[in-house]
């Protein structure tokens, strides 16, 4: 048996088990390859290894935590787990996946759009995150799809990289006339517009195809909504809020007892985590700190952390 299992080895949870088997603790990581950014052609924003691609960072992740005694991948999906004293009996794939004592869940979210053309060029033209991608978007024309404040936030945040921003509201402008005016004035232009089609040019260029007519675009950034990557929180009973994350304490501790979750799919103490990469490793240190202390003060008080 395992001290823990993590599922997930994007970068909260390959964090949380290079934390954990750095102190002494043996570590069964779970993952199959299919993380959320994924589709995207580079991590951004994460210092000395800003452009690097996912899969090849995923790859080096996974290579450093081979270096160490007491680690074993398997490339299944964790679905659901028996819980028995002081143990977690896994399952996954119709295969019984070994026991571990406690489980740290980094199954991260999954993007679901209004529209799948969108989705069709996720992370290759068309993104979410301007703090991740408005680099992509520097001396270009930039579409952002949206006409509430958060758009012409997203709008007003490019406006030091983008040649040109378009909001295409889809419907009247939702935002205050403060915002609107606030938005003229430094070049945004506000289209209340349907986007009838999307389409990708061999060169990059994303087309809107729009009542007015076609339009390109060098970016184009629109709001996904997310629902968890995996059933395998509710499916172990956590709760899920409103936004449908898995809240945490500050210890990354679930309503379940033995099972810590982290990365994009938990909130903790009420913040909703952040999906960059950087940040969600950072979460992944804590927690695999948090799960190391769970173990060791159980341990030294008789199987009962004191919490």
């Amino acid at each position: 048996m395992y001290d823990v299992a993590v599922a997930g080895a994007g970068p909260a949870g390959a964090s949380a088990a290079l934390t954990l088997l750095r102190m002494g603790r043996s570590v069964h990581l779970f993952d199959t390859g299919q993380g959320r950014n994924k589709r995207a052609t580079a991590v951004h924003g994460y210092p000395a290894r800003d452009g690097v691609a996912p899969d090849q960072l995923r790859r080096e992740m996974l290579e450093e935590l081979g270096r160490f005694d007491g680690y074993k991948l398997t490339e299944i999906a964790v679905e659901s787990a028996v819980v028995e004293p002081d143990e977690f009996r896994l399952s996954g794939a119709g295969q019984d996946l070994g026991g571990a004592r406690r489980l740290v869940l980094a199954t991260g979210l999954r993007d679901v759009f209004s529209d799948h053309r969108y989705g069709e060029f996720w992370g290759r033209g068309v993104y979410g995150c301007t703090f991740c991608h408005g680099w992509d978007a520097r001396g270009q024309r930039a579409a952002v799809i949206g006409n509430d404040h958060q758009a012409a936030t997203t709008a007003l945040s490019l406006s030091a990289l983008a040649a040109e921003i378009v909001i295409i509201g889809e419907g009247p402008a939702a935002f205050s006339p403060e915002t609107g005016e606030a938005i003229r004035s430094v070049g945004i232009v506000y289209l209340d517009s349907m986007v009838k089609d999307v389409t990708r040019s061999p060169d990059g260029l994303i087309t809107l195809d729009l009542a007015e007519g076609p339009s390109e675009f060098g970016s184009v950034f629109v709001r996904a909504a997310k629902e968890q990557h995996s059933t395998l929180a509710v499916t172990l009973g956590c709760i899920l809020d409103e936004e449908h994350l898995v809240p945490v304490n500050r210890s990354y501790r679930t309503t379940v007892p033995g099972v810590f979750a982290v990365g994009e799919m938990a909130k903790v103490d009420g913040r909703r985590t952040s999906a960059m990469v950087v940040l969600a490793a950072g979460d992944g240190l804590q927690a695999g700190t948090s799960v190391h202390l769970d173990l060791a003060f159980s341990d030294a008080f008789g199987g009962t952390n004191p919490e």
